[in-house]
This record gives C-alpha cells, structure tokens and sequence, in this order.
C-alpha cells in the first residue's frame, strides 16, 4: 500500500510495498523530480513505474498497459512548477485538482492524514502518525518541495 499527501508546495510519501502477503521497502521511488515538477503514483507496481518513467525522461503518457484489474488500482499525481496538480488515472485521463491537501493510496491512512493535517499537523507529521496507527504504509518517509 501507499500513502502520498500532496500539498500545494510539497509532496510526501512513505516507502513500503505490499508484494503478495509482505512488507518490504520499495525498490524505486514512490515519488521523484521531474522536468515538469514532481511526480508520485500509487497502486499497480506495473503502471507506477511505466508513469512515473515516462515523467522522469519527461514525456507526457499518452497510454499505460493497464489490465482491467488494474484500473481502480492506480492513482497518478504531478505536482507541476507552476503549483497546478495534476490526478491521472490508468487510462491516461488527467483531472486538475484544486483542493490540497489531496491524498491517494490506503483509504485508511489517508483518513488518519487528513484528520492530522485538519488538526494543524504538516504533511511530515500528518505521514509520521498516519505510520505509527496504520499497518499499510511504513518505512522511512520521503518528502519533496517544489
């Protein structure tokens, strides 16, 4: 599972991977710089690494390889220069959000985040306490400014 809370400034992601029935450490990142700004994608292993590859060599995807089981398993967030975000989902479909913060990956970490960050916390702090209370998401925490 992910977590990536995304901020007009900032974006913040845990760094575990749920692979069948384990946790592990995911081996690229949930979350990189990009020409365009910066670029997160939760969901399908196969579709988070083609989105984010296409974005880091800086193209913009036209098509993801996604299999019909994976079209509700993908989230795709870009965190452009200029501040717009950006929400695309498996079949390419981009939608402008206006509303920070925005969360995609575990619904129950995102809940708990978006409790956090209503209470005052940073997206940092909202991820530490998302972490200790939810057993989806862990690992060392990565968080980018634009």
């Amino acid at each position: 599972m992910t977590l990536i809370i995304v901020t007009p400034t900032e974006m913040v992601a845990d760094s575990w991977a749920l692979t069948g029935d384990q946790f592990c450490l995911v081996s690229s990142p949930k979350i990189s710089r990009c020409p365009a700004g910066i670029v997160g994608a939760s969901g399908s292993t196969a579709l988070c690494t083609e989105f984010m590859n296409e974005f880091l060599e800086g193209k913009i995807p036209k098509f993801l390889r996604a299999r019909p089981e994976d079209y509700e398993r993908f989230c795709g967030v870009v965190l452009l220069n200029s501040g717009v975000l950006q929400v695309w989902d498996s079949l390419c479909r981009v939608y402008i959000e206006k509303c920070f913060p925005f969360m995609c990956g575990s619904l129950a970490a995102s809940n708990m985040a978006f409790g956090a960050m209503a209470a005052g916390a940073t997206a940092r702090r909202a991820m530490e306490i998302a972490i200790e209370n939810c057993i989806t998401i862990g690992g060392p925490i990565v968080e980018l400014e634009l």
